[in-house]
């Protein structure tokens, strides 16, 4: 008999037949996967050159290699269980997409931290984080990330509480999107630290498009429609407004502006042709009104 069948055979008179298979479904599918230990890797350091971005900021991990990370972002293993790594065509709700992934360890509890790059931040400003989250697992196994925000790309230097805790993570149809706002009481330069903390051999938690931007001033954009398309451009973006818009910045996964237009009018046609493939944030001003969105390449 397969464990497959010796699990459903002891778990049918506690849960039902419905259950109970739905369980042993999801036992086969870690079965499946290929077990990694990858706490051995070498760990990603931010090298000393890098300079701290200013927000808008994105990293969506579809220019890394996998399983490696993009530039100026850091890893730290703080435990004894697996780093984070990169995948791609991770299934779970996300779709073909290059997601952060951690990998289960069957000894070893997860204290594995994923660290942005430097973020200039200006005391006062609120600040909205986003990012996408979920798992593999849904009835045995559950995951927990973590949160942070610190001065440093390290653990010590990261706040003792959270921005947020998510102790069950157990979503493997839909990812889950979440919105955080942080506001520095300095001026200065920081990094958030996401930190997979799961028991020892659960399966595999996933994080994708973790963005930080200042928020939008939803008071004035409430009276204010923008509209924009296609999306993903193959060459021109069509952006309209009710109102006069007053600039288009795009920039860059990295933070950085790669075009920067004075519009003074209600709608602009933004050429990408010479852009490279790959996802941008669009800010739109119109009066004192800012809306920022993320688009693609193709």
């Amino acid at each position: 008999m397969t464990k497959k069948l010796r699990y459903l055979a002891l778990l049918i008179p506690v849960l039902g037949i419905g259950q109970a298979n739905k369980n042993a479904q999801e036992i086969q599918a870690k079965l499946n996967a290929v077990p990694i230990e990858n706490s051995a890797i070498a760990i990603a350091q931010r090298p000393s050159d890098c300079a701290a971005l200013d927000v808008p900021y994105l990293e969506d991990f579809e220019s890394v290699t996998v399983p490696g990370f993009s530039e100026c972002t850091t890893l730290e293993n703080a435990g004894t269980g697996n780093n984070w790594e990169t995948a791609a065509n991770p299934g779970y709700g996300f779709g073909t997409t290059k997601v952060m992934r951690y990998p289960w360890h069957t000894t070893s509890a997860a204290n594995a931290w994923f660290y942005t790059a430097g973020l200039n931040l200006q005391a006062g400003t609120t600040y909205n984080i986003s990012y996408r989250y979920g798992s593999a697992g849904a009835l045995v196994f559950t995951e927990k990330l973590k949160v942070h925000v610190g001065s440093e790309a390290n653990s010590a230097a990261m706040s003792i509480v959270p921005l947020i805790d998510h102790p069950l993570v157990n979503n493997n149809v839909t990812p889950n999107t979440d919105n955080l706002t942080f506001v520095p009481e300095t001026s200065g330069v920081y990094f958030f630290g996401f930190n997979c903390y799961s028991n020892i051999n659960q399966f595999y938690l996933y994080v994708d498009d973790i963005s930080v931007s200042t928020p939008l001033a939803t008071n004035q954009f409430d009276t204010i429609s923008i509209n924009y398309y296609p999306n993903p451009v193959n060459d021109v973006l069509n952006i309209s407004s009710k109102n006069s818009i007053n600039s288009v910045a795009i920039y860059n996964i990295l933070g950085q502006v790669v075009s920067n237009i004075s519009v003074g009018a209600n709608s602009i046609q933004v050429d990408m042709r010479s852009f490279q493939k790959g996802n941008y944030l669009v800010k739109v001003v119109s009066g004192n009104a800012e809306k920022t969105f993320k688009i693609t390449r193709n």
